[in-house]
């Protein structure tokens, strides 16, 4: 009906765990960039849900339209929801490939800890990344960016 062949709007529920986070990690939402799932952390919800994956880009959270907000008031929303959370996402199928390869890895820096949103305590900033970065796919790291 909308016409976007090679994209797909879905729409994903998570039950959100007491004191904890969704379990993954966003990109994007500076100068009105597209906020994309950059991570999806082991034993997360939303690893466990199965349906979220690494470049689906985050349109509404619970009917909020989240696409041109800032990282920050997105990561915000994110962490004050509470028990059911709805994410209406689209999944672009020629651009998940192609941004993957492609994306500078210099573009993580500034965000790269902000969202605490793991469901481990949170002793370190970033425990995602530590042990298995990602499920699927080899990502490279700059140097010295383990924080």
């Amino acid at each position: 009906k909308n016409g976007c062949m090679d994209s797909c709007i879905m729409q994903v529920e998570f039950t959100k765990p007491e004191g904890g986070g969704l379990g993954f990690a966003l990109v994007g939402g500076t100068n009105g960039s597209m906020l994309r799932v950059r991570e999806i952390c082991s034993g997360g919800v939303a690893e466990q849900d199965g349906r979220l994956r690494v470049g689906d880009i985050l349109l509404e959270v619970n009917g909020v339209i989240v696409s041109g907000l800032s990282h920050n008031k997105v990561v915000d929303i994110l962490r004050k929801a509470e028990g059911t959370v709805q994410l209406t996402i689209c999944r672009d199928f020629l651009s998940l490939t192609y941004s993957e390869s492609s994306t500078p890895p210099h573009m993580f820096t500034q965000s790269e800890a902000v969202l605490a949103e793991q469901p481990a305590p949170v002793s370190s900033p970033d425990t995602c990344s530590s042990s298995d970065v990602t499920l699927n796919k080899p990502v490279e790291r700059p140097p010295g960016m383990m924080m």
